[in-house]
């Protein structure tokens, strides 16, 4: 049963106080009574029952007392003291149904009487009334008084006559629809997560063909496109929103809460954080769509139907890996940028480049590497960086990629430009900065970390470190694919790249410059000596060389990519037939976009 189905009452210790306002006593308009029985109705009328009964006691006390015969002056003087006890009958009367306006307003009469400081009322078996916390209430002999009671209470009991906080307490009582409308206010201020992925499935692979069947999807033999799309609020996201709300909570509201809960059988601040989180879950909503049709083009490209010996279907290659982001190994990787080595702490790392063959490169111009290896066409080839310097598209045959380190691919600050996303070095600076002094004062607390990362005015990228894939959908991050590189400085400016000067470091005749020239040529001619001259311009025999990191921002063309690689399955997709099977023919089990596992630290 839904929590906020019914009211249930507690169980009655003594008799409950009628919810009907009683008229006075009639032995008060008896034929000795001083008053008449038209003035009692009139001040029936404009008082509460106590408060009358109070006033009309007091005046046929005054007259029957016979102590008071003869003495005019001091019977004229309680008599005046007495009428102008009216003014205040009347007023609280006027305070008392406004209380009850209000009351009923906020649908707050079936609800548990509560104060400011969250302590509510009770009727124990002494027929005393008491406020206490939840935590010290005691079921067994107390009952906890709604405020249709107390109100009643208020207008018969005469020990509540002119009690001004009972009216207080009754004018600000609320319903737990008061609580609840604020966090569906809550709620309706998030941003909806948002996820979308598309990939291929075929025909000619066993595990794709049984999904297709699920789908009827299979009526012609070959490659099929799905997309999945999946917009809501993710569950990581409505657990924190339950704990930001009871934050934000009153004393009253919470307390409220809590009497809900244990009315319902559930523990006071537990239960009312699930009443939290059923509101939420009742009032947001997800909205899955998908979509999957027959890709003519993808299924002439892998050799007409899509058979058994259509390329690109069922190993997988450096290219499909590369393309989703799946690596064995997750690690460190440091960057040389000027005067600092950048660290990227969860880079993707692949020990050697493939060509489209699979055969390892050790070493070749960057314009063969983005036209002839497993990266032909996943890096955009208009916004390849050597460190600082962007390397203009005449000068990639001249740059060397050094394969001794392989290939890693990081997800990092950046900057757009007209040609592509670059990194930005000033914000991933300050980044390593931070890490630097985390590292080095040995912090664990988030608080302390954070505020390190205040300091170095990078506080947004806190979390980025903590889950990327937050940063990467918040437009923090980007992926870059990183290679150690070599070129000379007829072709790059060390001023401005930030790269290595070898011969400025070690000396012309040393050992480590002999070494990068001679790697720098076998990556450019295949080892032929004499076109060193060429690569230079002719403009010096002892040119120094440059070493750096050469980064490639991801293309995000994964047709593209996919095309050149020969490789149609470039998106990562985790998929289990009875899954699909229980949630009716649905795709959404998984909806990660392209690279957004690199994120997982796994």
């Amino acid at each position: 049963m839904p929590l906020f189905s019914a009211y249930r009452p507690l169980p009655d210790i003594e008799e409950k106080p009628s919810t009907e306002v009683t008229q006075p006593s009639s032995t008060t308009a008896s034929s000795e009574s001083v008053l008449d029985e038209y003035t009692i109705k009139q001040l029936t009328e404009k008082g509460l029952p106590n408060e009358v009964n109070y006033f009309i006691n007091s005046i046929q006390s005054l007259y029957s007392n016979p102590f008071s015969k003869g003495n005019y002056k001091q019977t004229s003087k309680k008599q005046l003291q007495l009428v102008k006890e009216l003014n205040r009958i009347s007023f609280n009367r006027s305070q008392y149904d406004d209380a009850i306006k209000n009351a009923t307003k906020n649908n707050a009469l079936n609800e548990v009487v509560v104060n400011d400081i969250g302590k509510v009322l009770v009727y124990g078996k002494d027929g005393e009334l008491d406020t206490v916390s939840l935590e010290s209430f005691d079921p067994n002999n107390q009952r906890m008084l709604t405020v249709g009671e107390y109100a009643t209470l208020r207008a018969q009991d005469p020990n509540l006559a002119f009690n001004s906080s009972s009216l207080n307490l009754i004018n600000g009582s609320i319903g737990r629809e008061t609580v609840l409308n604020k966090v569906v206010d809550y709620v309706s201020k998030l941003q909806a997560d948002y996820k979308y992925n598309e990939g291929f499935l075929s025909s000619a692979k066993e595990e794709d063909a049984k999904v297709l069947a699920q789908l009827n999807a299979t009526s012609t033999d070959g490659v099929y496109k799905y997309s999945l799309a999946d917009e809501g609020l993710s569950n990581d996201k409505v657990r924190k929103a339950v704990g930001n709300i009871y934050k934000t909570l009153n004393q009253k509201e919470k307390t409220l809460l809590g009497t809900v809960a244990l009315q319902n059988g559930l523990d006071v601040k537990e239960g009312s954080l699930q009443i939290i989180f059923d509101t939420i879950s009742t009032n947001t909503a997800r909205k899955n769509t998908q979509k999957i049709d027959f890709d003519s083009q993808a299924t002439a490209a892998t050799g007409g139907s899509g058979g058994s010996d259509a390329k690109g279907l069922g190993d997988t290659t450096q290219a499909m890996a590369m393309m989703n982001g799946e690596s064995t190994v997750t690690r460190p990787i440091t960057i040389l940028s000027g005067n600092t080595e950048m660290t990227v702490p969860n880079a993707k790392w692949w020990s050697t480049l493939a060509d489209l063959e699979g055969k390892p490169i050790i070493g070749a111009s960057l314009k063969e590497v983005l036209s002839n290896s497993s990266m032909a066409g996943i890096g955009n080839p208009s916004a390849v960086y050597f460190g600082r310097e962007k390397i203009s598209g005449d000068k990639l045959s001249k740059v060397a990629f050094i394969g001794e380190n392989g290939v890693s691919m990081a997800f990092l600050p950046y900057k757009k430009t007209a040609q592509g996303n670059a990194i930005d070095y000033e914000v991933s600076d300050k980044l390593n900065l931070a890490r630097e002094e985390v590292s080095k004062r040995g912090l664990k607390l988030p608080q302390d970390i954070m505020s390190v990362y205040k300091k170095h005015s990078v506080s947004q990228y806190y979390k980025a470190d903590q889950d990327p894939e937050f940063a990467y959908k918040s437009g923090l991050l980007y992926p870059f694919y990183l290679v150690d590189g070599y070129a000379t400085e007829n072709v790059v400016n060390p001023s401005v790249s930030g790269g290595e000067v070898i011969k400025g470091k070690w000396g012309f005749d040393s050992k480590e410059y002999s070494s990068a020239k001679q790697s720098y040529i076998d990556a450019l001619t295949g080892g032929d000596a004499d076109k060193w001259d060429d690569l230079v311009d002719n403009s010096m025999t002892d040119a120094d060389i440059i070493k750096g990191t050469i980064s490639i921002p991801w293309s995000g063309d994964q047709i593209t990519a996919g095309a050149l690689s020969k490789v149609l399955q470039q998106f990562k997709y985790d998929y289990n037939v009875d899954t699909l099977t229980t949630r009716g023919k649905s795709l959404y089990n998984r909806i990660n976009s392209p690279v957004i596992n690199n994120f997982l630290n796994k």
